[in-house]
């Protein structure tokens, strides 16, 4: 069989591969089902200013207004204290993106984009990740820029405990 090298970009969906025909094939046809079932956000045309658009999302979620939201970032409206105070800003910050967005993985960049619109000075989330993973609190898949973080169910439960904290802190409603 013949190596085949594809690369197709759907919108803001991008697809690469290269190899067996027959295998870029079946991985093509998934990655195109996965984009039709998806609405397709069309090409932004306009130029963008530079200012900013921040939202405070609404959601079902109690701890929503702890939240705020710019594209698909996440970040933190106050910060919480205590002695792992980063730590506990990144797991608020993937129940964020579980409980606005509806994404259990989040990949390493937005964890770290989030954590510095929050004010913390981190420069590589593997490293604070690497505690959290240490205690079970969170699974990690990929290599290099493509890690992703996933919550587990004793982090998710110590994430809603931070953030409810945080909520009481700030007296929001």
């Amino acid at each position: 069989m013949a190596d085949l090298k594809m690369k197709v970009r759907i919108g803001q969906n991008e697809f690469e591969a290269e190899g067996q025909q027959e295998v870029v094939e079946k991985h093509f046809a998934t990655f195109s089902d996965l984009i039709s079932r998806t609405k397709i956000a069309p090409a932004n045309t306009e130029a963008k200013t530079s200012e900013t658009v921040f939202q405070v999302p609404d959601s079902t979620s109690p701890l929503a207004k702890v939240f705020q939201q710019e594209g698909r970032f996440i970040s933190l409206i106050g910060r919480p204290s205590g002695d792992n105070r980063e730590l506990d800003a990144a797991l608020l910050i993937l129940l964020g993106h579980k409980e606005l967005r509806d994404r259990d993985a989040v990949s390493a960049d937005e964890l770290l984009y989030g954590l510095k619109q929050t004010g913390y000075s981190v420069d590589r989330s593997d490293r604070l990740m690497g505690i959290a993973r240490a205690q079970g609190l969170v699974t990690a898949s990929g290599v290099r820029r493509g890690t992703r973080y996933r919550l587990t169910i004793p982090g998710i439960a110590k994430a809603t405990t931070i953030g409810q904290e945080l909520k009481d802190m700030l007296q929001i409603l």
